[in-house]
Protein backbone atom coordinates (compact mmCIF):
# COMPACT_ATOMS: atom_id res chain seq x y z
CA UNK A 1 0.00 0.00 0.00
CA UNK A 2 2.83 2.43 0.80
CA UNK A 3 4.41 2.16 -2.66
CA UNK A 4 1.08 2.68 -4.39
CA UNK A 5 0.38 5.78 -2.34
CA UNK A 6 3.86 7.14 -3.09
CA UNK A 7 3.40 6.58 -6.82
CA UNK A 8 0.01 8.28 -6.74
CA UNK A 9 1.32 11.28 -4.81
CA UNK A 10 4.42 11.71 -6.95
CA UNK A 11 2.41 11.29 -10.15
CA UNK A 12 -0.04 13.93 -8.99
CA UNK A 13 2.82 16.25 -8.08
CA UNK A 14 4.44 15.80 -11.48
CA UNK A 15 1.17 16.46 -13.32
CA UNK A 16 0.48 19.58 -11.26
CA UNK A 17 3.97 20.99 -11.78
CA UNK A 18 3.82 20.24 -15.53
CA UNK A 19 0.47 22.02 -15.92
CA UNK A 20 1.63 25.00 -13.88
CA UNK A 21 4.96 25.29 -15.71
CA UNK A 22 3.70 24.85 -19.28
CA UNK A 23 3.95 28.25 -20.96
CA UNK A 24 3.84 29.25 -24.60
CA UNK A 25 5.32 32.39 -26.12
CA UNK A 26 2.69 35.16 -26.19
CA UNK A 27 2.65 35.11 -30.01
CA UNK A 28 1.38 31.52 -30.15
CA UNK A 29 -0.83 31.44 -27.06
CA UNK A 30 -4.05 32.36 -28.85
CA UNK A 31 -3.61 29.64 -31.48
CA UNK A 32 -3.25 26.77 -28.97
CA UNK A 33 -6.07 25.17 -26.99
CA UNK A 34 -5.79 25.09 -23.19
CA UNK A 35 -5.62 21.29 -23.37
CA UNK A 36 -1.92 21.55 -24.29
CA UNK A 37 -1.03 22.04 -20.65
CA UNK A 38 -2.99 18.96 -19.51
CA UNK A 39 -0.23 16.47 -20.35
CA UNK A 40 2.82 16.07 -22.54
CA UNK A 41 0.90 13.56 -24.66
CA UNK A 42 -1.86 16.07 -25.33
CA UNK A 43 0.70 18.75 -26.16
CA UNK A 44 2.52 16.51 -28.65
CA UNK A 45 -0.78 15.51 -30.24
CA UNK A 46 -1.77 19.16 -30.67
CA UNK A 47 1.72 20.01 -31.99
CA UNK A 48 1.36 17.43 -34.77
CA UNK A 49 -1.94 19.00 -35.86
CA UNK A 50 -0.71 22.61 -35.73
CA UNK A 51 1.18 24.70 -38.25
CA UNK A 52 4.93 24.10 -38.19
CA UNK A 53 5.96 27.16 -36.15
CA UNK A 54 3.13 26.74 -33.64
CA UNK A 55 3.83 23.01 -33.37
CA UNK A 56 7.49 23.68 -32.63
CA UNK A 57 6.53 26.18 -29.92
CA UNK A 58 4.15 23.68 -28.33
CA UNK A 59 6.78 20.93 -28.40
CA UNK A 60 9.45 23.19 -26.88
CA UNK A 61 7.11 24.35 -24.11
CA UNK A 62 6.05 20.78 -23.37
CA UNK A 63 9.66 19.57 -23.15
CA UNK A 64 10.67 22.38 -20.81
CA UNK A 65 7.64 21.84 -18.57
CA UNK A 66 8.13 18.06 -18.48
CA UNK A 67 11.83 18.30 -17.61
CA UNK A 68 11.10 20.82 -14.86
CA UNK A 69 8.25 18.67 -13.47
CA UNK A 70 10.47 15.58 -13.54
CA UNK A 71 13.26 17.35 -11.65
CA UNK A 72 10.91 18.72 -9.00
CA UNK A 73 9.32 15.30 -8.55
CA UNK A 74 12.68 13.51 -8.39
CA UNK A 75 13.94 15.93 -5.75
CA UNK A 76 10.74 15.49 -3.74
CA UNK A 77 11.08 11.71 -3.82
CA UNK A 78 14.44 11.76 -2.03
Amino acid sequence: MGAGLGIALLGSLMAAVYSHTFALPPTTEAAVPDKASDSIGEAVSLAHKAQTDVGQAITAAAKEAFIHAYRVTAMSAR
